[in-house]
């Protein structure tokens, strides 16, 4: 038994009521919370907070062709004529914690086979 995800117009003008209706009705939503929580990072300082620190890469591999700084800040991405030989390491343990994972991102190419929609991950 396969089932299908087709995109139809009756499916898009239900989603789109829903989230009509949904933004409609946030105001009243938000009056019913209380102001104990938390909340989303709304300022420079909670922004920064909840971001992880930059840490530029040191010891990595040397590009073929380096990168150069433009006008206004601009700058050219390093380029490589050949795969590195020495790979840099870049996480020392086991990478995410198994289990199946979804994602959904934009494509203009054809649609993959139904098979191919989810992967699961050990």
């Amino acid at each position: 038994m396969s089932s299908t995800n087709a995109f139809t117009r009756r499916g898009f003008l239900t989603a789109s009521a829903g989230a009509a209706g949904a933004i409609g009705l946030s105001p009243l939503l938000a009056a019913c919370g209380n102001s104990a929580g938390k909340g989303g990072a709304s300022t420079k300082a909670g922004i920064q907070a909840v971001l992880p620190t930059f840490k530029p890469l040191t010891g990595g591999v040397t590009p073929d062709i380096p990168s150069v700084a433009g006008a206004n800040g601009a700058i050219t991405n390093p380029g490589f004529l050949k795969y590195p030989t020495n790979l840099v390491k870049t996480v020392t343990g086991k990478v995410g914690s198994g289990g199946t994972y979804n994602a959904v991102a934009p494509s203009w190419r054809p649609i993959p086979p139904a098979g191919n929609a989810s992967r699961t991950c050990a």
